[in-house]
């Protein structure tokens, strides 16, 4: 291995101890059932909040069929004043989820909100979106958009068939220091360098299961369907407490105020996290 694969992988080892599957820049772990499946109904409610929002219901949203005003062209479900009751009881089953997997005492700072996305196989049909300059169908590290070169990332699945969509994580064979920066698009000649020979981890996407993988490892969406039926995921990035700490970004904060949302904080709308008492 080279020197920044064997400090990536030491520091995953060090955040995770036991693992259902290992690689060197991602870990899989399955997760608590009863946890889990308050992850999903939390989830659910959510959708459904949103689907109110354009009056349908949830289900569709999942099938493509209706796109509520909170989502953008990338599948994500904002927060919105409507919606944030739903978030904070989603936010807060979040938060019991990392507790009992350890993760919470060793972050320092986390992404809020969390990120609640739906992808479907039509997506990856659409020529605006493939046009995107940050377009997830290719490979990618999402230091290349912005987010910090010190972060981690979870996703977790939580409905739909992730045969037809999927996500598909990688190896690059370096990375080297003038390529961990944001650049305006995927399709810049350093980062297609970087992704092109990448080795294909062989990770077996479950519900059911967390993905933990490290900034520097790639990833992408996969459709290997046609039609509408999509999945719907969890996922949002965070930073350790390691002394490799790198530089401030406004999508962070401090992990107190993170594990205090949807508990004795609110998350309502945009970046605004207010106390209970402020309602």
């Amino acid at each position: 291995m080279s020197m920044w694969l064997d400090e990536r992988k030491a520091r995953l080892d060090k955040l995770i101890s036991k693992a259902d599957q290992e690689f060197p820049l991602l870990r899989v772990v399955h997760l608590d059932e009863f946890l889990f499946l308050n992850l999903q109904n939390s989830t659910w409610s959510y959708m459904e909040a949103s689907a109110q929002l354009g009056s349908t219901e949830g289900p569709y949203i999942l099938d493509g069929v209706n796109k509520p005003p909170n989502m953008t062209p990338g599948g994500l479900l904002a927060v919105r004043q409507e919606t944030w009751p739903e978030y904070n009881a989603l936010h807060r089953e979040m938060v019991k989820t990392l507790q009992s997997m350890g993760l919470l005492d060793k972050m320092v700072e986390a992404q809020l909100p969390l990120c609640v996305r739906v992808v479907t196989p039509k997506m990856a049909e659409d020529p605006k979106r493939l046009e995107r300059p940050y377009n997830t169908f290719v490979a990618h590290s999402d230091i290349w958009s912005g987010q910090p070169t010190d972060m981690l990332h979870i996703w977790i699945p939580i409905y739909g068939d992730f045969n037809r969509v999927g996500i598909e994580y990688s190896e690059p064979e370096y990375f080297p220091e003038d390529c961990q920066h944001k650049f305006e698009s995927y399709a810049d000649v350093m980062p297609k360098t970087v992704a092109e020979g990448a080795k294909k981890y062989d990770a077996k996407i479950d519900v059911g299961n967390a993905y933990i993988s490290d900034g520097t490892c790639l990833h992408k969406t996969v459709a290997a369907g046609r039609g509408n039926r999509g999945r719907i995921t969890l996922d949002f990035r965070f930073r350790l407490r390691d002394g490799k700490y790198s530089e401030w970004h406004p999508e962070y904060v401090d992990i107190k105020e993170w594990k205090a949302t949807g508990v004795t904080r609110a998350f309502v709308e945009g970046r605004k996290a207010i106390g209970w008492a402020d309602q």
